[in-house]
């Protein structure tokens, strides 16, 4: 079941299910971290702010620690959609971040899960994109810090469900032809960014975020925007999948892919370059 701006419902039980075992697989590679929750979080920039988030799947017991964060006293979950960052915090309960955000607080919100509450320290939290101006939030919880290993673990994820919401969505609405364009625009869209990674030395969550503000800025697509750069840079059309229908970029005529890729990978802002 579909709700306004692309959003997906919680009631929808195929989708969640799915998505439901792709934080199976996270909690088991979490394990020597001694998860207690994670859980996976959507919404979309066309519904303004706070982008209409709403929790979709959880494991373990930490659901009601997303809808607090959502609904009232802010946290990771917010801050990595706002960012485009991930975010980390060692003992969620005492950043100066979100000084609402305490176990106490918790425990007057849902005293029946104060032992859960009392379990957690570390969160982590990573956005992605989905289908354009859609974001997911794939986050959890654990007994100690949430350092980098653990962000290590929701990144080898964040593709996964990523393309899980977005394929099973656009499967629902729009049939197999938006399937294939999905198909093709995730492959061309990881190859700019191991390009941007490679020529600035930077990791994906950066690479991504240059992406997505010349994006924004530009008014161009993504996907589009990843294939005139592949494409530039590589002298040749992109790769396409086999078996698929070529794609062709239908919001990127008159980007001048040169001067992109100067921008994407010069040092500053991405912003402030795109505006001027």
């Amino acid at each position: 079941m579909m709700v306004d701006h692309g959003m997906i419902s919680p009631d929808w039980k195929p989708l969640v299910i799915l998505l439901e075992d792709v934080l199976g697989r996270l909690f088991d590679d979490l394990a020597p971290q001694e998860p207690v929750g994670a859980t996976i979080t959507v919404g979309h920039r066309a519904a303004g702010e706070g982008y209409g988030l709403v929790r979709l799947a959880n494991v373990g017991a930490v659901g009601e620690l997303v809808d607090a964060q959502i609904e009232q006293l802010g946290g990771p979950v917010l801050d990595a959609v706002a960012s485009d960052l991930p975010v980390t915090t060692d003992d969620v309960w005492a950043d100066s971040r979100w000084p609402a955000l305490t176990r106490q607080a918790m425990k007057e919100r849902t005293p029946h899960l104060y032992d859960t509450w009392s379990r957690i320290r570390g969160v982590a939290a990573l956005a992605a994109g989905w289908d354009g101006a859609g974001v997911l939030v794939l986050s959890c919880c654990v007994t100690g810090p949430a350092d980098e290993t653990v962000l290590s673990s929701l990144r080898r994820y964040e593709a996964l469900a990523a393309a899980t919401l977005a394929v099973v969505y656009a499967s629902t609405t729009d049939g197999s032809p938006q399937v294939l364009a999905m198909l093709r625009s995730r492959g061309v869209i990881e190859q700019a960014k191991g390009a941007i990674m490679d020529a600035v030395r930077c990791d994906a969550d950066a690479a991504w975020r240059r992406l997505s503000i010349a994006s924004q800025h530009l008014n161009v697509k993504l996907r589009d925007l990843a294939m005139v750069l592949v494409e530039y840079l590589g002298n040749a059309p992109a790769e396409q999948p086999t078996g698929l229908p070529s794609n062709k970029p239908d919001t990127a005529r008159g980007v001048d892919a040169a001067k992109l890729w100067q921008i994407l990978t010069e040092p500053g802002s991405t912003e402030s370059r795109c505006s001027s």
